[in-house]
């Protein structure tokens, strides 16, 4: 009976196998946490004020920004490239330059 409880399998595999199924039974309880509690924020002082008052945050409207930016922008602005790293800035902004008419 003692030679049967001297071998590596009641060893090393009887605890190894006792960690790994009862670590799994203690790790669902942890998981369950972690579901339970994930929805849930704090608000802070003024955002809790804000929301009991019923005011609206305002809400981002992308044609509206368009419709500044347009308003905002020079009429002769146009969206170039920058030179890339593996190329030489001075070469593209000359060729750049003498594309683009003169002012005057």
């Amino acid at each position: 009976m003692l030679a049967t409880f001297n071998k590596k399998f009641y060893r090393f595999g009887m605890p190894f196998l006792a960690l790994v199924v009862g670590s799994s039974f203690g790790l669902k309880y942890f998981a369950s946490l972690r579901y339970e509690y994930r929805n849930t924020k704090l608000l802070s002082k003024k955002d809790g004020e804000r929301a009991a008052s019923g005011v609206k945050t305002q809400t981002f409207d992308e044609e509206l920004e368009i419709q500044k930016v347009a308003k905002m922008a020079n009429k002769r602005w146009e969206n170039i490239r920058g030179p890339r790293p593996w190329e030489d800035s001075k070469e593209i902004q000359g060729t750049l330059r003498q594309e683009l008419p003169d002012k005057t």
